[in-house]
Order: C-alpha cells, then sequence, then structure tokens
C-alpha cells in the first residue's frame, strides 16, 4: 500500500548499506549530526550555566554562548566521527556488519573524552562504557535507527 505522498516504509533508503561501503558519507553524517546537536545542547546549557559560571568570568553572554557552543559542537563533530570511521572500517576490513563494528566505533568514540580531559581513567571508562552500550543497540535492533512501523505508509497521516 503507497501512501498519497512518499513511498512505504520497505522502499526508504534508510542509509544502511553493506558492511564497510561509503564510508566517508557516513563518517560526514555522523559527525555532523554530532556538531548539530552539541551546538544546540550548549545553547540551551549556556542559558542556564551563564548566571552561575559566565558572571564569574566576566565575559559577555554572546561570546560566552559562542565558547560554549564551538566546544561543544567541536567534541561531539569528532565522537560521532570517530564512531563512524571506525565502525565503518571494521566492516569494511572484516566484511562483516555486525554488533562487533559499534563495540570498535564505541570504543574509538569514547577514547576521545580521555583525550579531552587528558586522563587515562576517564578515557577507558568511557571507551569501554560507549563500546557496551553501542554493541547491545547494534546487537538487539542490528541498527542505530528506531523501530518504525512497516505497515504504515511514510508521511501518510490518514
Amino acid at each position: 500500500f503507497k501512501g498519497r505522498v512518499g513511498r512505504t516504509m520497505d522502499e526508504l533508503d534508510l542509509g544502511d548499506d553493506g558492511a564497510g561501503e561509503d564510508c566517508a558519507t557516513k563518517f560526514l553524517t555522523y559527525a555532523g549530526s554530532g556538531m548539530v546537536i552539541g551546538g544546540l545542547f550548549s545553547t540551551v546549557e549556556s542559558a542556564f550555566s551563564y548566571p552561575l559560571y559566565g558572571k564569574l568570568t566576566g565575559v559577555s553572554p554572546m561570546l560566552f554562548t559562542l565558547k560554549l557552543v564551538a566546544n561543544r559542537a567541536v567534541l561531539l563533530g569528532v565522537i560521532g566521527g570517530a564512531f563512524a570511521g571506525t565502525a565503518c572500517l571494521s566492516a569494511h576490513i572484516r566484511n562483516k556488519d555486525d554488533h562487533r563494528n559499534a563495540v570498535y566505533g564505541g570504543f574509538a568514540a569514547g577514547s576521545i573524552f580521555g583525550f579531552k580531559y587528558r586522563s587515562w581513567a576517564a578515557g577507558l571508562g568511557w571507551a569501554v562504557g560507549l563500546g557496551i552500550v553501542l554493541g547491545i543497540i547494534k546487537f538487539r535492533h542490528g541498527t542505530y535507527i528506531p523501530p518504525v512501523n512497516k505497515k504504515r505508509s511514510y508521511l501518510d497521516w490518514n
């Protein structure tokens, strides 16, 4: 059944191509998404943290917000890129698209925190934590895309 607008969910390309294919696009997509999420999150965060910390530093609210947005956007962009790049490279080398690639990508993404905070303990903790969580998500669901009702047509609101 096709709706008035768009295609059925089975016909949609949800970016789940083969193992290790199109790594550059995956890297740029995850890194860009991380930057957008980091920028949005830090904009909201700056509204609450400026009265506490910004006034102590004597920086204008706009400059405080811009610094926070830049720091968080770059951090989450690098984390997203590290995850996508490592998971895709692992899938390409192993020629398998399974949960182990997500674990390796999670290790790489979590280790970025160790570099940021200059701490082996933080890097190891985040690497193991993200590796396990992302591996479980991939193992249980097979994808990072939330489950959808495939019987309904995409953009069919009737």
